[in-house]
């Protein structure tokens, strides 16, 4: 067991096991409690130097006041018995997961079941948010990417590696720099430059938030799909140099078989997506930034809808219609975001935001009977039911009447109307007085055409028979 002191308060840290090893440290459970310790396999001053100004100046944390931490700041330095600093402490980040956990639609059935579209847009909303926090201090991430985010079961978010962040010290305007980058998350500018020597933007932090964003939302890199052009272009970075995304209006590669349409999303997600990978490969500046993903994102989960058979499903209500059952149907019964009733039950989960404020708001809920979240969803799939039931109860309604009504034309417009009702089941959930009025009307029109046609019937008899 290794005892090392804090820098500041001088009390002793002493660092249990090894829970991690990377090629810059390696990672340890502390004496202290809620922090793990990162120790470098070597340190230089620079180093040393940068971690003093990130603890002087550490970024506001949007989800603080709730208790959770989603900026995974540098704590404390840790020194050994002759005063060289070894590495420093930080927050322990309880239950989370990186985010291939959540996106990847066979991961998220084993390792997040339940995650559904509501949590990834919450997830991706979570993100900006934590990135408009740092672009406030005018600090850049630069190797952003999914296995340094790991988000929980309500969906909030933290970012850890934040010592490989470029950071500015306020005082003197020095930069310490990021001296790594993940391709995949890169924009084309920055391919083939010597991250040690060369300053990052934001700008470039835009480039891999919207790619991150599209692979919460969909679950594939937007630089994938079917290369169409000529030769072989298979390489991702090949494809991100030259801006060929699946979407893109001047790209050689195509949405594959299984691919999902961009109109399924929010038409401002839509046009961030083209703005991020169409105009900002000439203009990386126009880009949208992390702000703008923020209140985009917001706009967009509040448009979400829940789908009146499966309770999984959420879709946007531009869309018009659940897309999940379209595409389950697509895929031979295939379902990325299956019922979990099960994880619901013995897993309180409630998707919270950081937008607006610091403190997160919780949204829809499926949790345990003894939350509040469960009554809301038990109180939700309760209106379906009743409305299912004022449903069926009205087609019961029109049987009887057609049953009694003694012709043949009533009944075949009756069950008419009935396989319409099936088809609108459910619009009745919210539109059931709409549905009702209409066709009460279209009953009565009915009835009465067909009493005009038995009048007609009976005169046309009556001639007959008086000739």
């Amino acid at each position: 067991m290794m005892r090392l002191q804090d820098a500041i308060s001088r009390t002793t840290v002493e660092l249990y096991e090894e829970i991690a090893n990377s090629g810059e440290g390696r990672i340890f459970r502390t004496s202290r409690n809620g922090y793990l310790a990162k120790i470098y396999h070597s340190v230089d001053q620079e180093k040393i130097n940068k971690l003093w100004v990130m603890m002087k100046h550490p970024p506001i944390d949007p989800a603080a006041s709730r208790g959770h931490t989603s900026i995974a700041w540098p704590n404390a330095l840790l020194e050994d018995d002759h005063g060289r600093c070894l590495g420093f402490l930080m927050p322990l980040i309880q239950d989370g997961q990186t985010l291939i956990n959540v996106y990847n639609p066979e991961m998220r059935k084993k390792n997040a079941a339940g995650f559904n579209w509501l949590y990834l847009h919450t997830t991706a909303l979570n993100i900006a948010t934590v990135l408009q926090a740092l672009h406030a201090y005018n600090y850049v991430v630069g190797d952003l990417k999914p296995e340094n985010l790991l988000v929980n079961a309500k969906g909030l978010v933290s970012i850890i590696d934040t010592d490989s962040f470029q950071i500015i010290d306020p005082n003197t305007g020095k930069v310490y720099r990021s001296p790594v980058a993940s391709p995949e998350y890169t924009p084309h500018e920055m391919f083939g430059k010597d991250f040690q020597v060369v300053d990052r933007s934001e700008v470039q932090d835009r480039f891999g938030l919207a790619v991150i964003i599209w692979l919460l939302l969909f679950g594939y890199h937007p630089f994938s799909g079917k290369w169409v052009g000529i030769g072989d272009q298979s390489n991702p970075d090949e494809r991100i140099r030259n801006g060929h995304w699946m979407y893109g209006s001047t790209a050689m590669i195509r949405p594959g078989p299984s691919s999902m349409p961009l109109n399924i999303l929010h038409p401002t997600l839509q046009l961030y997506f083209r703005q991020c990978f169409d105009n900002g490969h000439s203009n990386p500046n126009s880009r949208p930034s992390a702000a703008a993903w923020v209140k985009a994102l917001s706009s967009a989960k509040e448009n979400l809808r829940n789908c009146s058979f499966e309770q999984e499903h959420y879709y946007s209500q531009n869309y018009g219609k659940c897309y999940w059952c379209e595409r389950k149907q697509l895929l031979n019964n295939y379902d990325i975001f299956p019922s979990t009733q099960s994880y619901r039950s013995s897993t309180p989960r409630v998707p919270s935001s950081t937008v607006n404020s610091p403190t997160p708001t919780p949204s829809r809920s499926f949790v345990n009977n003894k939350t509040r979240g469960q009554s809301l969803n038990k109180i939700s799939l309760n209106k379906i039911k009743l409305s299912k039931a004022k449903g069926n109860g009205f087609l019961k309604a029109l049987s009887v009447i057609a049953q009694f009504s003694g012709n043949y034309i009533l009944p075949l417009a009756f069950n008419l109307l009935r396989s319409i009702l099936k088809l609108s089941v459910w619009l009745v959930r919210r539109h059931l007085l709409v549905t009702l009025s209409f066709l009460t009307i279209l009953i009565i029109s009915i009835s009465c055409w067909h009493d005009q046609v038995r009048q007609a019937q009976l005169r046309l008899n009556l001639k007959l028979n008086l000739t």
